[in-house]
């Protein structure tokens, strides 16, 4: 594989997160889609860069408020990180939080919380308890919880995010 068109995938996605932090998602996801034509003529499926790239555009796009276009893009990063990973492990947990998030802005909440709940799961047997991403992931189910009229199972674990979010707060004080 020519190294020049590597770097070119590269440059482009640094590019694309620097507009992303920007807020300026249409130009990010732009960037995006060549980096990612570029990465699938020139890229296995399963390189890394080419699935950080797919991520990227994902998160760009979600933000731009393209939710099936995100959706897809995510369904597409997992099937292949499922075939280079154990179906549990953890790593995975970022692009189903992802998904779910997707799944929810579509009003597709029970999958949503399907895919919230496994990527709880996942977070919760493999990281230290308290663990930042527990929490975005506990709030991210609760709100999916809520959107359905299930506020009493949602209660708790907003109840544990605002718990977390405090503890932290006095320890960083």
């Amino acid at each position: 594989m020519d190294r020049g068109i590597r770097r070119q995938v590269q440059d482009l996605d640094e590019e694309l997160l620097r507009l992303g932090k920007d807020g300026q998602y249409m130009d990010a996801v732009s960037l995006g889609e060549r980096a990612r034509q570029l990465a699938d003529e020139h890229l296995p499926a399963e390189d890394s860069l080419r699935l950080t790239v797919l991520d990227h555009l994902a998160v760009c796009h979600f933000f731009n408020g393209e939710y099936v276009t995100s959706e897809k893009i995510l369904e597409e990063e997992i099937s292949i990180r499922r075939q280079q990973l154990p179906a549990d492990d953890p790593s995975l947990s970022t692009t189903m939080v992802r998904l779910g998030l997707c799944k929810v802005r579509q009003k597709k909440l029970q999958d949503g919380e399907s895919m919230l709940r496994k990527a709880l799961e996942m977070r919760e047997k493999a990281l230290l308890l308290g663990h930042l991403n527990i929490t975005t992931s506990q709030w991210a189910l609760a709100d999916c919880l809520i959107q359905q009229g299930n506020a009493l199972e949602a209660y708790p674990l907003l109840e544990e995010c605002v718990r977390k979010v405090f503890v932290t707060i006095i320890i960083y004080m």
